[in-house]
């Protein structure tokens, strides 16, 4: 499922569960990146220049942490003749030592002074155990997370004197204006490879996933607002639609039986209101009659089922992405047909899974993305007897905004890269967040020992989901993104763009006349029709946070259709 939007906060995201799986890229929207809830105000940036070298990477973005990833602070460093140099240096040696304690540290360069000032620092205050009052009601949060004592009863900092040094160092080197975004290859009007077809509104969008069944010919689309399942035919009308106790967040058909994930809150929530059902596909019976097979799941945004301890029965992986609490669960089917629990990673955030044997030991081992706190890309490695190893592959600063990722042969050199969005923007509520430059679609080559480094970065403002596919089936593989928190004023043609392979890692991108005819928080691909290419299905949600004109958001509730597909002309 796909979440929008995280907070940059120490802490979690607001909007970040619209998220993963059909709905990855849909409806993760936590709040953001966590670091703390955090808002900004609208940044300039520069229109698109002609040229773009697709090895450039901004400042921030050029490592694989991704650390220090938004330009150069416009405070300066500090002097030795400074009259507060003495007090910013302690306040950097200070927010390095505390802040890395939880995540990486998220340099002042990455936010803008009123960013910092109004919305993170507040927060951090709170959450490092040195706020006025009850600290879980300031922010907001649920009895569980009270139980769960995640404030320090103890403040992490020592005294008000090294809290004033740790805001001094940040307001002093966090720029006026977030940087604008790097220059790139323009996006051209006009997808000659796709025809778009753009359904009458049923009601306001809300959509959370979309999901094409290309065995059947039929696409699924989550509705957020009414909590069903709508099922639609190739020619796009709509055929009936399955009830549900909140809204659908990801699914998949196995042996003709569909699973159906649901996500509980939509919302930031720690309440354990997700479950996961199984159902008969239209026409087909479960066994058993179907109904629910797990429950009380924190937040799910997307799963995944495969024998993880080779008995030869199904197991379940839960992404459980929460909001301060979560959890990446392991659920061990039993002869009964029951499911015992198992923890893997106790940390919300965990947004999308793939099982894979990536050590080749006749185990399945987990490649899973976390979008909360301590963002990154990991490998749990089943050491057997239900236990898993954790192995960073790329980790990333708690602002970085992670939303989706692929494992897919890029370079067609026969092992997996990775190809991953990072653009999750939601995270505030009083403040509207600034755009950030190093948000957009990447490519992390393998070198065939599971050491990933960065190739690719088209900047793309509010990138929300990626997926590789060979579109034109010449045998190289294409991109289609969508982005949820684009810059819907300056840069429309970056809410869509379909990237067509070129070869040694360029590609010529485009999109479709109708791109504001929603805003896509979800997508999948695959063969709707039958006629042997893929089509692109976008889902739009029109409530979100972010600058979005008045007029247009106007338009997308009065007559934004649910989805849009885009046909593939090939055949």
């Amino acid at each position: 499922m796909e979440t929008p939007g995280s907070q940059s906060s120490a802490t979690g995201n607001p909007w970040a569960l619209f998220l993963g799986g059909a709905l990855a890229g849909a409806l993760v929207w936590a709040g953001g990146s966590r670091l703390l809830p955090s808002h900004g105000t609208e940044s300039p940036r520069e229109e698109p220049a002609a040229e773009w070298t697709p090895a450039e990477t901004t400042e921030a973005g050029a490592g694989e942490s991704g650390a220090s990833s938004a330009g150069e602070a416009r405070g300066g460093g500090v002097t030795p003749d400074d009259s507060r140099g003495a007090e910013i240096e302690r306040g950097r040696e200070l927010a390095q030592k505390i802040c890395s304690g939880c995540h990486l540290y998220p340099e002042p360069k990455l936010l803008d002074k009123v960013n910092w000032a109004m919305e993170v620092l507040p927060d951090m205050k709170i959450v490092l155990g040195l706020g006025d009052g009850d600290p879980y009601e300031q922010l907001g949060a649920q009895a569980r997370v009270r139980a769960a004592g995640i404030i320090p009863t103890t403040p992490a900092v020592e005294s008000v004197e090294d809290w004033r040094a740790i805001v001094a160092f940040y307001l002093h080197e966090a720029p006026d204006e977030t940087p604008p975004q790097i220059p790139r290859s323009p996006i051209t009007l006009g997808l000659d490879q796709f025809e778009a077809v753009v359904p009458k509104q049923l009601q306001s969008p809300q959509t959370t996933m979309v999901w094409i069944d290309p065995a059947d010919r039929q696409l699924y689309v989550g509705e957020g607002t009414t909590n069903t399942l709508a099922v639609f035919g190739p020619d796009l009308q709509r055929k009936g639609y399955l009830n549900f106790n909140s809204p659908p967040s990801d699914m998949l058909v196995k042996d003709n039986v569909m699973y159906v994930l649901q996500i509980g809150d939509l919302l930031p929530s720690d309440e354990l209101n997700g479950r996961l059902s199984a159902l008969g596909k239209p026409g087909a019976n479960v066994p058993g009659g179907g109904g629910d097979v797990l429950v009380n799941l924190p937040r799910p945004a997307d799963f995944e089922i495969a024998d993880l301890n080779n008995d030869g029965r199904d197991d379940i992986v839960i992404c459980g992405y929460g909001n301060h609490l979560g959890s990446l669960l392991w659920y061990e089917g039993k002869e009964d047909g029951s499911f015992e629990e198992h923890l893997i990673e106790n940390r919300p955030g965990a947004i999308k899974a793939y099982v894979r044997d990536y050590n080749n030991d006749g185990r399945q081992d987990l490649f899973v993305m976390f979008a909360q706190y301590k963002e990154g890309i990991y490998i749990f490695e089943n050491a057997g007897n239900g236990d898993f190893l954790l192995t960073p592959l790329l980790e990333w600063h708690p602002i970085w905004g992670n939303s989706y990722f692929e494992l897919a042969d890029i370079d067609g050199d026969g092992d997996e890269d990775i190809l991953a969005t990072n653009g999750d923007n939601g995270d505030h509520t009083d403040i509207v967040p600034p755009f950030k430059n190093y948000h957009g679609v990447r490519i992390y080559l393998n070198d065939g020992k599971f050491n990933f480094t960065e190739s690719f970065f088209f900047p793309i403002n509010g990138a929300y989901k990626a997926m590789a596919r060979d579109f034109d089936q010449d045998g190289d593989l294409d991109i289609a993104s969508i982005a949820y928190f684009a810059d819907f004023r300056k840069s429309r043609e970056e809410t869509f763009v379909y990237f067509e392979n070129q070869g040694d890692m360029t590609f010529k991108t485009s999109t479709f006349e109708q791109t504001l005819a929603g805003r896509w928080l979800t997508m999948d691909a695959n063969d709707l029709d039958g006629d042997g290419d893929l089509d692109i299905v976008l889902g739009a949600h029109d409530d979100g946070p972010s600058v979005v004109p008045a007029m247009l958001q106007q338009r997308w509730r009065e007559a934004g259709p649910p989805f849009v597909l885009l046909k593939n002309k090939l055949k």
